[in-house]
Formats: C-alpha cells, sequence, structure tokens
C-alpha cells in the first residue's frame, strides 16, 4: 500500500446521527429514495439509477428527480456509461445494442452491434463521441462509429496478457481508456487502442474514473489508483461496508454517495492528503 488519506465528514450532527445510528441497527434511511439495480455518477454529481422497472433515472446534486427514461422494447439495461453528462449510454447485453441519450434521458441514437460482433460484453463512448466496445470471441477492443464502421481494434489481447479477461466496462477520459475486469482488475489503453498497462484488483463493486484516478469500491473498502504515481490509496469513509444492502459507494472529492437496494445515502466529505 502505497499511502493513506484521512477523510473529514461535515455534515448537520442530528441529522448525521440519526441516519448513523440506523446503517448501525441495520436500518437505511435514504436521503433519496429509489429501488436501485445499478447506478452511476457523473463528473457533476449528477446520479443515474437503473431501478428495478428497468427505468433510467437521473438526479440532480440537490436530490430532485430531473428525468426518467423507459424502454420496454431492448431488454434489460446491462451497462450505463455517464462519463460524458451530454450523451448517455445504455447498454443491453442481451439485444448487442445500445441507446445514446441526453442529459434529459431523451434518446439521440439507437446503435447495433451486430457489425462489429456477434457478442459485445461492454461498450462505452469515446472523447470524440464514437464507441469502444470489446469483444469477447476475439478478445479485442473495437472503435466503432456511429453508423457502425469499425475506426479501430487491437490484436487479440491474449498477447498482452489478457486472455480470458471478462470484460464488463470500458470507459475513457483525457485520452485514456480503461477496461475493467471486476476479477483481475484494471486495463489501460491510449486513445489509439495501444495497450498501455494493467492494474491487478479483485472482486470491483463499481469505480469512477476521471482521466488521472480510478477510485474503486470492493468489499474490503474504497481505494484510488493514481495513473501517473502508479500507486494505491486506501481512502476512509463513513459507511458502514458490511450492510447487506449496499452495492455500490462513489467519491467525488465533495461528497460519498452510498447506493443501497432501498434507496442512496449522500454524505459530505473535505479530504486532506496525510
Amino acid at each position: 500500500m502505497s499511502g493513506w488519506v484521512l477523510l473529514v465528514f461535515s455534515c448537520a450532527p442530528s441529522a448525521q446521527a440519526g441516519r448513523e445510528k440506523n446503517l448501525v441497527q441495520g436500518k437505511v434511511s435514504p436521503d433519496i429514495r429509489v429501488s436501485v439495480r445499478m447506478a452511476a455518477l457523473d463528473y457533476l454529481g449528477h446520479l443515474y439509477v437503473v431501478d428495478q422497472r428497468n427505468r433510467v433515472i437521473h438526479f440532480t446534486p440537490d436530490k430532485k428527480e430531473a428525468a426518467v427514461y423507459a424502454n420496454t422494447r431492448s431488454g434489460q439495461i446491462t451497462g450505463i456509461d455517464v462519463s460524458n453528462p451530454f450523451q448517455i449510454l445504455v447498454f443491453y447485453d442481451d439485444f448487442n445494442s445500445a441507446t445514446l441519450l441526453d442529459n434529459m434521458l431523451v434518446p439521440i441514437l439507437e446503435i447495433n452491434f451486430e457489425s462489429v460482433s456477434t457478442d459485445v460484453s461492454a461498450c462505452g463512448v469515446s472523447n470524440d463521441g464514437h464507441f469502444w466496445v470489446f469483444d469477447p470471441v476475439r478478445q479485442r477492443l473495437v472503435k466503432t462509429s456511429r453508423d457502425g464502421r469499425i475506426l479501430a481494434e487491437t490484436s487479440n489481447l491474449a498477447d498482452v496478457g489478457m486472455a480470458g479477461c471478462q470484460v464488463s466496462t470500458i470507459r475513457e477520459k483525457g485520452n485514456v481508456v480503461v477496461l475493467c475486469d471486476p476479477s483481475r482488475g484494471f486495463y489501460f489503453f491510449d486513445n489509439l487502442g495501444q495497450y498501455q498497462s494493467h492494474f491487478p484488483a479483485s472482486d470491483i463493486l463499481s469505480f469512477t474514473f476521471d482521466g488521472r484516478f480510478v477510485t474503486y469500491f470492493t468489499p474490503t473498502g474504497l481505494k484510488r489508483y493514481s495513473l501517473a504515481f502508479k500507486e494505491r490509496t486506501l481512502l476512509g469513509y463513513p459507511i458502514e461496508l458490511n450492510h447487506p444492502s449496499l452495492k455500490y459507494l462513489f467519491f467525488d472529492q465533495k461528497m460519498f454517495y452510498a447506493i443501497y437496494a432501498e434507496g442512496i445515502v449522500l454524505r459530505q466529505a473535505d479530504s486532506k492528503q496525510m
């Protein structure tokens, strides 16, 4: 472990005490009450929740519901990329397709990846408005245009030690593309699809990527990996990790977002590097 971070938390004392007591007793008192199946956080502090009814719900930083997207035609949502808060990508693994939405969750584009592969396990929006997809059959990272043309692709990634990888998530930020295999860690590429490095990790439940840091959540805590310094840091957190309904834990420098099956708990935080 390369270092430790001490986080000092500030919130209303009475409200904080009541919520913490409930969490210790196994109860959740959400700031936002919603049935959560999946969740994602953009860099502006907006939350996007996929609920048990397969709807995408957009919550603003002041906890208000801004928009809802529902699609009963495309099957179960299996991924959501909010790296670009103005182009939300919703992925449907079963149908090998995705829908691009604006920030009010209005559909912009329907994408089918059949021309790229018969099976795509993950996809994400590229910085230039195209798409990255992972083809698990050929073990390749592929960049495709909005009309389905292949713009770039890697050779078989077994050549760089990724044989058998189960890539579930792709994100691009700051001209860095990161692929996540929850059991094997993070694989980094440049924006041309050239392999750069691997950071091993396991039991990854969720992560965010800002181009400089991967902040990721596992059953053993909230951690951050610096691409520049190749170092991992353990972050403190005001959340009981063993709560049975805790699904995700996000941190964006100002706020912790604890995502439970029955809703979302917010915690303000000030951080100081030790």
